[in-house]
């Protein structure tokens, strides 16, 4: 089973998680990385949202995920941010500082809209 779902919204591409993805394994990870890169490279987009709805906790193999993205959309100016992070992913997020360079939003728009907004200001 496929981990996430991408879809193109705008000129941002959105992850959506699938499932629970609170326990993915460094396989799992590098795969998705792997895939989602050579997605971005094809279609030329340099902003990043991932949509956590279904995904009540997320550990340290997604931050990777979200790492890997993120660095690869930096350099070209892009931006990165998350929608629908429940209260646990959240305090993660706090607790290793990553809420301060990414925004954390409640809605996809609010996350597509900034993830404008943190490109705008890159530039």
């Amino acid at each position: 089973m496929k981990l996430f779902t991408t879809c193109r919204h705008g000129d941002a591409l959105v992850v959506a998680a699938n499932a629970a993805i609170g326990s993915l394994s460094s396989t799992d990870v590098r795969g998705e990385a792997d895939c989602l890169m050579a997605q971005m490279h094809e279609s030329g987009l340099k902003k990043l949202v991932f949509d956590l709805e279904r995904a009540d906790y997320f550990g340290s193999q997604m931050i990777e995920l979200m790492i890997i993205a993120w660095r690869y959309v930096s350099p070209a100016h892009g931006a990165l941010a998350l929608c629908h992070v429940s209260a646990a992913g959240r305090e993660v997020l706090r607790i290793v500082g990553l809420d301060k360079f990414w925004p954390v939003c409640n809605t996809l728009d609010e996350a597509i809209a900034a993830s404008q907004n943190c490109s705008e200001s890159s530039t």
